[in-house]
């Protein structure tokens, strides 16, 4: 279990060095329900996004979880398929 949050985590991981004893704790964020049914119907995303690491996948989750509205959430989705499927995920 991480230790509590105490303001130096940040969620890119450590904020400072670590302390004698004590280990970075990474945030981890589970893939979006839309975005997992999205990977599930084309099967090409989906084995494009299985091949990417864990930050590479981090940058296309992330803003899908950071969406206010329902409608800049498909358009975000729609654009982490198009990078998938095109072949960039970072751009």
């Amino acid at each position: 279990m991480p230790p509590p949050v105490r303001g130096r985590y940040v969620l890119r991981g450590r904020k400072g060095p670590s302390q004698a004893g004590e280990r970075d704790w990474a945030i981890r964020a589970t893939a979006p329900p839309d975005l997992v049914a999205a990977l599930d119907v084309d099967p090409g995303a989906g084995k494009a996004f299985e091949a990417l690491g864990r930050s590479e996948r981090y940058q296309l989750i992330l803003p899908l979880l950071q969406a206010l509205t329902p409608e800049t959430r498909k358009a975000r989705l729609d654009k982490v398929l198009h990078r998938l499927v095109g072949g960039d995920p970072a751009g």
